[in-house]
């Protein structure tokens, strides 16, 4: 009785509270409270925290009861007891049991006093440190992740393969740029041929959706990433060494091919098994970093998603000048190895990798997957949230002469690998200050932000192409670009994972992540197209000949901002992705399967044109 009442007494008479269950909490490891709470981990961060105060509350009710238990039990044994020897007088055990009982409550006061005092100074020397928590609070959940539940840390052994597959196809893509740009000119190839090269290897990037099915369809092994990620790059390496066995794959720029050399049929079919190999790796981790953004919750949404692009993007910078470098000084076959080197070592850490154990009864079928991903495609969250985004991003035209300006002026080749891999270093610090500082914002306002500020940095280049052409300008505008496509870029792909769903999170990621590619594609067209009408070349810029310079940086500066039309369509959140989730429209999900294939018959389009022009070439 005395446990469920006493705490009410307590408040009325204004006791003060033990403060041991608050430090408890303190102490509390919120790791071990995730891990073992897996099947509740859909409920509110609030709602959690209510219940801790609570029961921390409740708790040193208990300890307030002890003590005024303690000290009420005492002074009634103390009062009976010589109440009881005043009025017997005679019996001397029952005189020698009431100074026992009185010497041990004495004793067990004393022993509360002390325990309470310990506590108190334990409190006090927590309070001490808790600025120094406070002050690395940010710190340790940026890379400790201290209280983050074991699943989503991306630095625990059973995650850290995802990060490190981002960082090496970051570094692949960035030692891939050398061998798609200068190695086939320094072989004889044209650059009709040069460009079916690049075509050929970007082909199977086209066709992930059908990959992403794979692997959310079809179990190896009771896994349906893992394996994916093996076999392909097992295929990328393959094609590497068979280059390397069977060929002089250490060619240096300025000699002449030996007759050992690869021809531009071998390295053409070298590079499309690669970049089949690694696009097979990619979206079984796609799928991966997706399931792990399902799991989060509250405002941990997101954060593994993006600290895996922050090491994607870091694996870039480092290539990058590394590629160049390592061409420049020591050919191609450094290059190669590498390339077979790095999604080598992967495979150690994919045996630590953890990935749900399927059955193939707990799987959904390929038919039913894809009634439900239709019925997804139907829904309002889908075709608002990608028909806006792609009427945004085609028309983020860009100024695609601007290199060529630049070598007009003076620049060298050299000067502008410089301003790009400035650029790059700058989107991998704008990932970094999304992740610490924007991760809750408004995604719509951000939009909004980033096409504002590109339209303010475009400035620079009517300032440059005035006369007032030189690195410096060159390198704040390139870097500046870099830190806002960094800020855009992160929300896109939070949307783009927001609209997958369980159980075909490759596929939907793959699929949205296609209309994106689609519509980019676009603007790049759009760009390209501009340059030929005002015939921006090297030579006319020389000349004198090329068309108005300035009027062209004025429409690529405001096409993008008509985009921002489509931006209010745009969802500002998860929550608002939630809620739309219940509306459907079968006209609007047919228009939006349409654009995906439309997508995919513009990738074979342009891959068998590529191949078109190379025979032509070769023939010629």
């Amino acid at each position: 009785l005395s446990y469920h009442q006493q705490p009410q007494a307590s408040k009325q008479e204004n006791i003060p509270y033990h403060q041991s269950m608050k430090d408890q909490f303190e102490d509390y490891d919120l790791e071990d409270a995730h891990n073992g709470s897996d099947d509740s981990s859909d409920d509110d961060s609030d709602d959690s925290d209510s219940d801790s105060d609570a029961g921390s509350d409740s708790d040193d009710g208990s300890d307030d009861d002890s003590d005024d238990g303690s000290d009420d039990d005492s002074d009634d044994g103390s009062d009976d007891g010589s109440s009881d020897g005043s009025s017997d007088g005679s019996d001397d055990d029952s005189s020698d049991d009431d100074s026992d009982d009185d010497e041990k409550n004495d004793a067990k006061d004393k022993l509360i006093d002390e325990e309470g005092s310990g506590k108190k100074s334990k409190k006090k020397g927590k309070d001490d440190d808790s600025g120094k928590k406070k002050k690395l609070s940010g710190l340790r959940d940026f890379w400790i992740q201290a209280e983050v539940p074991q699943e989503q840390k991306i630095f625990s052994k059973d995650n850290s393969g995802i990060p490190l597959t981002y960082f090496v196809l970051g570094m692949t893509q960035g030692l891939l740029l050398p061998i798609l740009n200068d190695l086939p000119q320094d072989l004889g190839a044209t650059s009709a041929e040069q460009g079916s090269i690049s075509a050929v290897y970007y082909l199977p990037f086209y066709f992930q959706i059908f990959l992403a099915f794979l692997t959310d369809t079809k179990i190896i092994r009771g896994y349906r990433r893992k394996p994916y990620m093996v076999i392909g790059w097992s295929i990328a390496i393959i094609a590497v060494l068979s280059l390397i066995l069977f060929s002089d794959a250490s060619h240096k720029p300025g000699t002449t091919p030996s007759d050992r050399s690869p021809s531009n049929s071998f390295l053409t079919a070298v590079l499309f098994f690669y970049g089949f190999g690694s696009t097979l790796a990619t979206v079984a981790t796609d799928g991966m970093i997706v399931e792990k953004y399902l799991l989060e919750t509250g405002d941990r949404k997101g954060h593994f998603l993006v600290s895996c692009l922050a090491f994607k993007f870091f694996g870039f910078l480092i290539s990058v000048p590394t590629g160049t470098l390592y061409y420049e000084s020591s050919g191609s076959g450094a290059i190669f190895a590498f390339l077979a080197i790095f999604p080598f070592l992967l495979f150690p850490v994919y045996w630590f990798l953890r990935e749900q154990d399927l059955k193939k009864d707990k799987l959904a079928p390929g038919k039913k997957q894809a009634a439900t991903i239709w019925e997804t495609i139907k829904t309002k969250s889908v075709y608002q949230s990608l028909g806006s985004l792609f009427f945004y991003l085609f028309l983020q035209v860009q100024n695609t002469g601007f290199n060529v300006f630049l070598l007009s002026e003076g620049l060298t080749d050299y000067d502008i690998n410089v301003t790009i891999i400035l650029a790059v270093l700058l989107m991998f610090f704008g990932i970094l200050v999304y992740k610490q500082f924007l991760m809750l914002r408004n995604w719509k306002h951000l939009f909004m932000a980033t096409t504002l500020a590109t339209a303010v940095i475009s400035c620079l280049q009517l300032v440059m192409v005035n006369g007032n052409a030189n690195l410096g300008l060159a390198i704040v505008y390139r870097m500046l670009r870099g830190f806002v496509h960094a800020i855009e870029l992160v929300p896109l792909t939070l949307i783009l994972a927001a609209l997958s769903i369980k159980g075909s999170e490759a596929t939907t990621f793959a699929m949205f992540t296609s209309i994106v590619t689609f519509a980019m594609g676009i603007a790049t067209s759009i760009s390209v197209s501009l340059q030929g009408r005002f015939d921006i070349t090297e030579e006319n810029l020389e000349n004198g000949t090329a068309g108005n310079l300035s009027f062209l940086v004025i429409i690529v500066t405001l096409l993008p901002i008509l985009g921002m039309f489509g931006v209010r369509y745009m969802p500002t959140g998860r929550e608002m992705i939630d809620s739309w989730k219940d509306t459907q429209k079968l006209t609007m999900g047919l228009i939006l399967m349409g654009v995906i294939a439309l997508s995919i018959f513009y990738a074979l389009v342009v891959s068998l044109l590529s191949f078109v022009v190379y025979e032509v070439a070769v023939s010629d």
